[in-house]
């Protein structure tokens, strides 16, 4: 026998107070959609595609509507077929310019936090059965902060990046007890190639201070590090499908030589070993 239950009850019962709510794998929103030209923001509709699950606050659905549904870009990719062209993606169909230019570490440093000790709704979401770190879970915000990364190193072009590697992920500490932690996730791009580049993000976590907002690497600790990742993305013409040229890296510091060289010398290893 099926019961039917009101709308109003189902709410009361399963609803997360708003306060708390959690808005890591929804719908990114129109305004400024997929421009994220800050380091981090609590508004969804600052995050790029890839970055769709940065943390952010309740905001009310009716007021931003979504920028499309599947259907709509289902729709929109059969129309381009029938042209004979190709859709590689929905967000992404001009890439702006094409003009190459320089960027440092800090135009492109973006971070997460990810507040578990001070939010229990959040920090639900990131344990398993055993009250264990979903690592799983972790890795797709690694991701997809990385894609952020990426998109605030080659703007103001719009390429279409891809992640093309995730090359080596260290879990430096053992942190089950998410709980007791307020978590940060940061990076920027260390190594650019013509049309790649390598991107180092790492994990930070905090057992005493709120974290706020965070200036710049150098305010975060290495002592509070416990995972560190690399991932290699590369830039696509959404035009052409062929590669994109995006802007070089400029080293400012002898740790951003340190890092370079070290990527450097990993991505000539790489292709080296292509070639076996």
């Amino acid at each position: 026998m099926i019961r039917l239950i009101r709308q109003s009850s189902i709410q009361k019962f399963v609803r997360p107070q708003p306060q708390s709510q959690l808005l890591l794998r929804f719908n990114s929103q129109k305004i400024n959609f997929h421009k994220p030209d800050k380091a981090y923001s609590n508004e969804r509709s600052d995050a790029a595609d890839a970055a769709a699950t940065i943390l952010s606050e309740l905001h009310d659905e009716k007021v931003h509507p979504n920028k499309a549904t599947w259907l709509d870009a289902l729709k929109q990719r059969e129309k381009f077929q029938a042209e004979g062209k190709t859709l590689d993606s929905y967000s992404y169909i001009d890439p702006i310019t094409t003009a190459v230019g320089e960027k440092t570490r800090s135009d492109s440093f973006s971070y997460l936090i990810l507040p578990f000790k001070d939010d229990k709704w959040l920090c639900d979401a990131y344990i398993n059965a055993f009250g264990r770190l979903r690592v799983g879970q972790l890795f797709q915000d690694l991701d997809a902060l990385a894609g952020r990364i990426a998109y605030r190193h080659c703007s103001p072009a719009e390429p279409v990046n891809v992640t093309a590697s995730v090359d080596r992920i260290y879990m430096i500490k053992k942190v089950d007890e998410i709980t007791n932690y307020n978590f940060v996730l940061a990076g920027s791009v260390t190594w650019t190639g013509r049309s790649s580049m390598e991107i180092t993000v790492k994990g930070y976590a905090f057992e005493e201070e709120e974290i706020t907002h965070i200036e710049n690497e150098e305010s975060l600790s290495e002592e509070n590090v416990f995972l560190s990742a690399n991932f290699t993305f590369v830039a696509r013409n959404p035009l052409t499908h062929k590669s994109f040229a995006i802007n070089r890296l400029l080293p400012v510091n002898e740790n951003d030589w340190i890092d370079y060289r070290r990527a450097e010398s990993h991505n000539a290893k790489k292709k080296l070993m292509a070639k076996i």
